[in-house]
């Protein structure tokens, strides 16, 4: 081969490698959680690493910083919200990209169904 095909071919890997995948979420678990917030939320889907910076809303409400493990699935605490409300979740990239879910969590009361004490 020649040098010009060889310095082509690497140049044209580079740019393949260097290509953001697609932003997708294909699963949101659980897609309730406790008024009160705080249980972990995992949020599958692709285009996310580990070393992006992100920042994920429900709602209007802000979440503790998320971690995004090695296959790509973001854990999430969520913040409080108010009981019986569905709210949109929202990841936003560093890099300006975003990511909204519509109606996507459900805040509900977790001893709103429990049985009484005797």
């Amino acid at each position: 081969m020649s040098r010009s095909v060889l310095i082509f071919l690497a140049i044209l890997f580079a740019v393949a490698c260097s290509e953001k995948k697609e932003l997708a979420v294909s699963k949101i678990y659980p897609a309730r959680g406790p008024f009160l917030g705080g249980d972990p939320v995992t949020i599958s889907g692709t285009g996310f690493t580990p070393t992006q910076g992100i920042t994920v809303y429900f709602g209007k409400n802000k979440a503790r910083p998320p971690v995004i493990k090695e296959n790509g699935e973001i854990v999430v605490d969520p913040p409080a919200g108010d009981v019986g409300q569905t709210v949109d979740v929202e990841i936003v990239f560093d890099d300006a990209r975003t990511l909204k879910i519509p109606k996507a969590y459900t805040y509900i009361d977790p001893t709103a169904n429990a049985p009484a004490a005797k």
